[in-house]
């Protein structure tokens, strides 16, 4: 399949959930049809079961490479690495309403970035990519995979 009929699909695919999520979230949270709807929503995308980093990219308006970059840290769950990197749609579904609420609010996904448009460093002194690639990365992505962690496990069927 090429990679613009499977955008097509995937991206028709996450319209169609993003409709029942959007009445579901009509009713209040303790009404057992509200559950039903993010149920069937959940099953929807978990039928598609993985999606290509090149697809999610494209879907969450990132470069692939920062899409890679998110998976290695846990912040997209990894559904296959061998013999080629596969995303767990689900995973990629939830992160595009974080992307999609931080640039309501006139924030970058990618985090801080400095006049030259490069990743700002923070208060350790580490650009984003250091965090990853460097010699301090496990410590980091540790902290982080625990925390994304947490936040899948409070969010579980968005």
């Amino acid at each position: 399949m090429t990679i613009a009929v499977e955008e097509k699909r995937l991206r028709s695919l996450f319209e169609r959930v993003e409709v029942v999520e959007d009445v579901a979230r009509t009713l209040p949270e303790d009404d057992e049809r509200r559950a039903r709807l993010l149920a069937v929503s959940d099953s929807a995308l978990a039928e598609e079961g993985t999606i290509r980093p090149v697809i999610a990219a494209r879907i969450l308006g990132l470069s692939e490479k920062t899409v890679r970059a998110w998976a290695a840290a846990g912040v997209l769950a990894v559904a296959r690495r061998s013999p080629r990197l596969l995303l767990d749609v689900r995973s990629v579904h939830a992160v595009s309403h974080l992307v999609s609420e931080l640039r309501a609010a006139g924030q970058d996904p990618r985090g801080p970035r400095d006049a030259g448009g490069r990743p700002a460093t923070t208060g350790d002194g580490l650009s984003d990519r250091q965090r990853t690639t460097g010699p301090v990365a496990s410590e980091h992505l540790q902290r982080d995979g625990q925390r994304n962690a947490r936040w899948r496990h409070d969010h579980d069927g968005c």
